[in-house]
């Protein structure tokens, strides 16, 4: 079994890789702490009759009904999403949506 001494070559730059190391390591935590804070906050809405909120990046967010009804529309694609009171919408296209209450409606994104 080889052992290292306190004076070979190895043992002097251990500290220096050591710092380097940690230094990369507290650099993904920031990273990941960045990361983590910059997902966007759930946000409860009110939206009069016909109003439309829109929405750039919706991919991946919930759309949940609260109260009313919402009509979701996504640029580009056939497909609209009508919700009622409890009813729920994860998106699953990144293109930007227009939620549109059918009547005064109070809704959730997450």
């Amino acid at each position: 079994m080889n052992s290292l001494s306190t004076g070979s070559a190895v043992t002097r730059r251990l500290p220096a890789v050591l710092a380097h190391a940690a230094a990369g390591l507290a650099q993904r935590v920031c990273s990941l702490v960045w990361h983590a804070s910059a997902a966007p906050a759930p946000k409860a809405l009110a939206l009069e009759r016909n109003a439309i909120h829109p929405m750039a990046q919706p991919l991946g967010r919930t759309i949940t009904c609260e109260t009313g009804a919402l009509w979701l529309t996504f640029d580009n694609t056939p497909h609209d999403v009508v919700l009622e009171a409890g009813e729920s919408h994860t998106c699953a296209i990144g293109s930007r949506l227009l939620i549109q209450a059918l009547h005064g409606a109070r809704l959730r994104v997450d």
